[in-house]
């Protein structure tokens, strides 16, 4: 209801005024069962549709530490939400906050070559690298709510005769809260038309690379179009026909040369074709989001025959390796970051430890009252969560012991 108020107040409407719709009981219900069997490893393909499960496990992959289980619950929960929000018109997932934004310089639209002679292309730090992860999670949760809202994701927007009219960045305005943006493009007229035309400079902050280019027209927030992608033009693509995973497949890249935003411009594919090697804007990564709505940093020398796999749906290859970037601190200033990051996850670990104990202690206290305490089921769920939550430290573990070696 705050963030409700905050967003009616911009559009000069108090909250007063608005009749709030109660969410029903079984609704809240089968929320909170889905929720809580997802957090226990329990299957919920029965309370959940598959397009709402895969943004949900994407969402758990980045999560630190991943000893929090309530966190993955609130995922699912949010996520069931925003799909059913995409239901109502008018109604928008709510947006995470954006990362602050250095005073810098901005991006040139305009690709440009580098070398190790002569490197143009800057460095994504560690500012912009959250800042363009968060526009990418942002984008990918919006084709999910699209999805889950007409049961396709979207694709470019065509005339009767399949002619390409307007870009898949347009169609999900209303998921990215530019409704009133939307409803000024002529669905059924070209991008360069005299109206559509003059709705260019309007692009939406998500759009953008780099916050302080305020008059850019052009991004470098694309897709992969072709055959055998998730993109192909004239193609309806359902979340089932992704047979590689979607944790496995590409959805968005941060790459160049950018286009209007309008423009319904993006990569061109073909498997029979050499692989059209994206162009910065960075130096140091390619930063991407897959299909399930995780957000990465790719390594800048991936191997075309890796981006191949990314990039197509069902060629029944799964990723393997170390295809995903590092980014150690380098200057003072990161690694002053990373020593303060370092003490917080410390502090948040002694907490975590702390509050498992006490966990346990009140359990051991209840067992000692039958008809109050915890029944069987509950304890062996736990069992089950707490078992696999060590397995994954312990996995973690080893593989730090290992970089140690290697350094």
């Amino acid at each position: 209801k705050d963030l409700l108020a905050k967003r009616l107040s911009r559009r000069g409407v108090a909250l007063a005024t608005v009749a709030l719709p109660v969410v029903s009981g079984t609704f809240a219900g089968s929320t909170a069962r889905a929720a809580c069997a997802f957090a226990a490893g329990r299957s919920v393909e029965q309370l959940v549709s598959e397009s709402v499960l895969s943004l949900a496990r994407g969402a758990l992959k980045p999560m630190i530490p991943n000893s929090l289980k309530l966190f993955g619950a609130l995922a699912l929960a949010c996520a069931t939400v925003g799909g059913v929000l995409a239901f109502v018109p008018g109604a928008q997932p709510p947006v995470p906050p954006a990362p602050p934004v250095l005073d810098r310089p901005p991006l040139s639209e305009e690709p440009v070559a580098a070398n190790a002679a002569d490197p143009k292309l800057p460095d994504a730090d560690v500012v912009q690298r959250r800042h363009s992860l968060n526009n990418l999670k942002q984008i990918l949760l919006a084709m999910h709510n699209y999805e889950s809202a007409y049961g396709e994701f979207p694709n470019d927007v065509t005339d009767k005769n399949g002619k390409a009219l307007l870009s898949w960045r347009v169609l999900i305005l209303p998921y990215i809260e530019q409704d009133a943006l939307f409803k000024e493009f002529k669905l059924d007229e070209p991008w360069d038309s005299e109206t559509n035309k003059k709705l260019l400079d309007k692009m939406p902050r998500v759009y953008r690379t780099f916050d302080a280019n305020k008059k850019a027209t052009k991004t470098y927030y694309q897709v992969f179009s072709g055959p055998g992608t998730a993109f192909e033009p004239g193609k309806k693509l359902k979340i089932t026909q992704v047979t590689d995973g979607t944790s496995n497949t590409l959805g968005v890249i941060e790459a160049g040369p950018a286009v209007e935003w309008t423009k319904p411009a993006d990569i061109n594919y073909d498997a029979k074709k050499a692989f059209p090697r994206p162009v910065g804007p960075f130096a140091n990564t390619f930063l991407v989001g897959m299909m399930d709505g995780a957000a990465l940093a790719l390594k800048p020398d991936l191997k075309d025959e890796t981006f191949r796999h990314l990039v197509e749906i069902a060629d029944g290859n799964v990723l393997a390796g170390d295809y995903k970037a590092s980014f150690p601190a380098a200057t003072k200033e990161e690694k002053e970051l990373a020593a303060k990051m370092h003490a917080a996850n410390l502090e948040m670990a002694n907490e975590l430890t702390a509050a498992l104990l006490e966990r346990q202690k009140l359990i051991e206290l209840l067992l000692k009252k039958p008809a109050a305490g915890p029944n069987l089921d509950e304890l062996a769920a736990q069992h089950e969560g707490l078992k696999r939550e060590l397995e994954s430290i312990k996995r973690d573990i080893e593989e730090l012991k290992q970089k140690l070696k290697e350094k």
